[in-house]
């Protein structure tokens, strides 16, 4: 996990963005990919170590649990611009 962050969202409404791409990704096996973002998301009481691939313009996203990397959730292509817009800020 990389401890140089460059930003922590607790705006409400880009929290749900990142919410809505997790809820609504679709579980795939896939080869481990070179990850764009480490994610440290907070739930709680609880801590989530995530990576992500930002897709290009077009493509879908993808995220990956630190320790599980045989598994991607892959999101809708709606979702991953989504995400582009808040991260490229």
């Amino acid at each position: 996990m990389n401890q140089n962050y460059f930003a922590a969202y607790r705006e409400k409404d880009k929290l749900a963005v990142f919410k809505h791409a997790l809820d609504t990704a679709q579980k795939e096996k896939r080869q481990q990919q070179k990850m764009d973002y480490d994610l440290l998301i907070k739930e709680g009481d609880g801590y989530y170590l995530v990576q992500l691939y930002l897709g290009k313009n077009g493509e879908s996203s993808a995220f990956m649990y630190i320790g599980h990397e045989d598994s991607a959730y892959v999101t809708t292509k709606e979702a991953a611009e989504e995400l582009m817009n808040i991260l490229k800020e």
